[in-house]
C-alpha cells in the first residue's frame, strides 16, 4: 500500500500537470479503485464457464433427442393394440428413459460446475473487499489527516499560494472518493451475498437432482423389467397378447364392480362447508404445459394434454362395463412415462400404494394419496414412481412422482382424481383393520382409496 504522502503528490503533480496524462490517468485509476492489484482467477473462472457452455450444449442435444424419442412413443400409441406395437413403444420408451437419465446427470454435472464457479467467484470477491477496506483505510486516514489541519496550518505548510489551493482541492477530492470507495464496497459486499445466496440454491437444487437420479434410474430398471415380462409371458406371440389383454380387462372389469358395490355402501354426507368455494386456483396442475382442451381435439399443441374429463364423457358412456354406469371419477393426462408430478397443493401425503403388488395390471398401480388443508384431497396414479412418502409434508409444486403405465391402462398417462377429504377412505392390508378390504376377483387383500360417489369431485371446479 502507498503512503498518503505519495497519493497526495501525485494528485498535485498531475494537477499541476509536471506528470504525464497517461500516468496520471493511472493514478486517478488508483484513487478509485485500488493501490494494488491482487492475482484474480480469471483463467479458472473463464475455463469453468467454458465448461459450463459445454454442459448445456450437451444437455440441449439430448432434449432434442427426448423430443424424437416422444414423438415415436406417440406414433407407436396410435397404432392398433398388438404383441409388435406394444414392444415397438417398450423400446421408444426405454430409450426416452435412458436420455432422461443422461440429462439429469449432465445437470448433476452442470451444477456442480456452477457451484465451483460460484465458489470461486465468492472468494474473489472476498479479496475485493479485503484490498477495498485496506485502502478505504487508508483514503480515511488521510482525509482525517487532511481535514484536522485548519486553513492557516494549510497555507504555512505550502510554499506557494498555487500549492495552497492544489492542497484545498486535493482534500475535496478525496472526500469524493472516499464515498464512492465506500458505494463500491457495499455494491461488491451485495453481489457476494447474492452469490452467496445461489449457491446455497444451487447445492439444495443438487439434491434434488441426485433424487431424480436415482427415482430415474429405477424408472427405467423397471421399464427393462416391464419389457422382459411381456416378452416371458406372451411367449412373443400375438395370441398370447391379446389373451393377456383380454384377461385383464375381464379382471378388471369386474374388479370395478366390485369396488364400486362396496363404495355404494359407506354413507357419508359431504358438509358443503368444509370444501373450499370453487373457482380456478384452488389447485395446482401436476403436470406441466397442461391443456384442458382434448388431446383428439386439438389439445396436441400442449405436451400433456386431456385424455379423459371427469364423469359420464362419451368413452365412460361408450363403455358402461368399465365403469358400472358411473363415470370415470378422475381426469386423465397424457404423459409418458417418467414425467414430474407436482403436488396440486401443500398438505400432508396420507398413504401412497402400489396395487400391482397385490393384483398386477388391474387397478391404480402405484399411487399417492395427499389431504389439503382446505378440505380436498388428490390422487395420482398409474405412477413409475413414488418420491414421497406417508406422513411426509408437501408444498404446492413440490415433486411428489412420475407418470407412468402401472396398473391397469392403456397406455402411459396420469390418472388424477379429486375427493372430499371427509369422504375418501384407504383400504387395508391388514385383517385386524376397519378397512381390511379381500378381494374376491384377486384373490388378494388390496390397498387403495375408496369413496361413495358423492365424494369425487370433479377436478375442473378447482383447477
Amino acid at each position: 500500500m502507498q503512503s498518503p504522502s505519495f497519493l497526495k503528490r501525485a494528485y498535485i503533480q498531475c494537477s499541476a500537470g509536471i506528470w504525464r496524462f497517461g500516468f496520471c490517468v493511472g493514478v486517478v485509476a488508483f484513487l478509485l479503485l485500488s493501490a494494488s492489484v491482487l492475482p484474480i482467477r480469471a483463467a479458472n473462472v473463464t475455463e469453468l464457464r467454458s465448461q459450463l457452455e459445454e454442459k448445456e450444449s450437451q444437455i440441449a442435444t439430448l432434449e432434442e433427442e427426448i423430443k424424437q424419442h416422444q414423438k415415436d412413443i406417440e406414433e407407436t400409441g396410435k397404432e392398433a393394440s398388438s404383441f409388435q406395437a406394444e414392444v415397438s413403444r417398450l423400446n421408444a420408451t426405454i430409450k426416452k428413459l435412458q436420455a432422461d437419465t443422461t440429462v439429469t446427470k449432465r445437470r448433476i454435472e452442470f451444477t456442480g460446475i456452477l457451484i465451483e464457479e460460484l465458489d470461486a467467484t465468492i472468494e474473489e470477491k472476498e479479496e475485493q473487499i479485503q484490498k477495498d477496506k485496506a485502502l478505504l483505510a487508508e483514503f480515511i486516514r488521510e482525509l482525517y489527516d487532511t481535514s484536522s489541519q485548519s486553513l492557516i496550518e494549510i497555507l504555512l505548510a505550502n510554499a506557494t499560494l498555487s500549492d495552497f489551493f492544489d492542497s484545498l482541492h486535493y482534500s475535496e477530492t478525496l472526500q469524493n472518493v472516499t464515498q464512492k470507495q465506500l458505494e463500491d464496497l457495499r455494491l461488491i459486499k451485495q453481489e457476494q451475498e447474492e452469490e452467496k445466496e445461489r449457491r446455497t440454491k444451487e447445492k439444495s437444487n443438487l439434491g434434488l437432482l441426485a433424487d431424480e437420479l436415482r427415482d430415474r434410474t429405477a424408472i427405467e430398471q423397471d421399464a427393462r423389467d416391464d419389457q422382459a415380462y411381456l416378452l416371458g409371458v406372451t411367449r412373443q406371440k400375438e395370441s398370447e397378447y391379446q389373451k393377456l389383454l383380454d384377461e385383464r380387462l375381464k379382471k378388471k372389469n369386474a374388479l370395478e364392480q366390485e369396488i364400486r358395490s362396496i363404495e355404494d355402501q359407506i354413507r357419508i354426507a359431504i358438509d358443503p362447508n368444509l370444501l373450499p368455494q370453487s373457482g380456478p386456483g384452488v389447485l395446482g396442475w401436476p403436470l406441466e404445459d397442461v391443456s384442458l382442451v382434448s388431446c383428439f381435439r386439438g389439445g396436441n399443441g400442449a405436451k400433456n394434454c386431456v385424455t379423459q374429463f371427469f364423469g359420464n364423457t362419451d368413452f365412460a358412456t361408450q363403455n358402461p362395463q368399465i365403469y358400472s354406469g358411473k363415470g370415470h371419477n378422475g381426469l386423465d393426462f397424457r404423459a409418458t412415462t417418467g414425467t414430474v408430478l407436482y403436488a396440486s397443493e401443500s398438505g400432508i401425503v396420507r398413504a401412497v400404494g402400489d396395487t400391482d403388488q397385490q393384483c398386477r395390471g388391474v387397478s391404480y398401480g402405484k399411487w399417492i394419496l395427499i389431504d389439503h388443508p382446505n378440505g380436498l384431497s388428490t390422487l395420482y396414479t398409474h405412477l413409475s414412481q413414488i418420491s414421497v412418502s406417508s406422513g411426509q409434508s408437501v408444498t404446492r409444486g413440490e415433486r411428489v412422482g412420475y407418470s407412468g403405465n402401472t396398473g391397469y391402462s392403456t397406455g402411459p398417462h396420469l390418472h388424477f382424481t379429486v375427493f372430499a377429504t371427509q369422504a375418501v377412505q384407504i383400504t387395508s392390508l391388514n385383517p385386524n383393520d376397519k378397512y381390511y378390504y379381500q378381494s374376491k376377483i384377486c384373490g388378494t387383500p388390496l390397498h387403495l382409496p375408496i369413496s361413495p360417489q358423492n365424494g369425487y369431485l370433479n377436478p375442473l371446479s378447482y383447477l
